[in-house]
């Protein structure tokens, strides 16, 4: 499948950076589990560029822990042929899955508050993109351009958001974290 980007241009310096750098298959590898890794457009200042950074959302946790608990409930009140069946076992287990793993991330989520880190260096001086990129969207392709709002860093210059004019097709490796952020060694 192939996708479309946003370019970010700064209208000052020139520089040149992209929505696509957010792209591709992040995982936290906590107590046995790979629970996908929640991350947004940011500023890396070491690195001085657009970097995938960590994204927090105890409130997204909380409601899959709350919708996986509903779901259960609903195991709980059929009968017991249907609970006895490995497809009804499946989901059980599939959703306490859930519920243990947001559990996890609560719990680093409250022990690394302000402390999101870039997942290409692991550095902690990142700022979120705090503007708007957003763009129309048509045709399996984004058109306008848009003031984002967001100052380049260092240059003060802002950034412009436009589209890519061309679709990527791209293939992912797995990139794997640890609970303070950094990549994994090993794996």
């Amino acid at each position: 499948m192939s996708m479309p980007s946003i370019d970010l241009d700064c209208a000052k310096c020139g520089f040149h950076g992209s929505s696509s750098v957010v792209w591709g298959q992040f995982f936290y590898l906590l107590d046995g589990y790979q629970i996908p890794l929640n991350r947004h457009l940011g500023w890396c200042h070491d690195c001085g560029s657009f970097k995938p950074i960590e994204y927090f959302d105890p409130d997204g946790c909380f409601r899959k822990i709350i919708e996986s608990r509903e779901e259960l409930k609903r195991f709980k009140t059929r009968t017991l042929m249907q609970l006895l069946s490995k497809s009804a076992r499946d989901m059980v287990r599939h959703y306490q899955g859930v519920i243990d793993q947001q559990t996890l991330i609560l719990h680093l989520i409250s022990k690394r508050i302000n402390t999101e880190k870039c997942l290409d260096c692991g550095s902690s001086h990142v700022s979120p993109f705090d503007g708007d990129y957003s763009l129309g969207f048509d045709a399996f392709q984004y058109y306008g351009t848009k003031q984002t709002g967001f100052i380049h860093p260092g240059c003060g210059g802002e950034f412009i958001a436009t589209p890519n004019p061309m679709r990527f097709h791209r293939s992912f490796t797995s990139q794997y974290y640890n609970f303070d952020g950094l990549e994994a060694q090993g794996i």
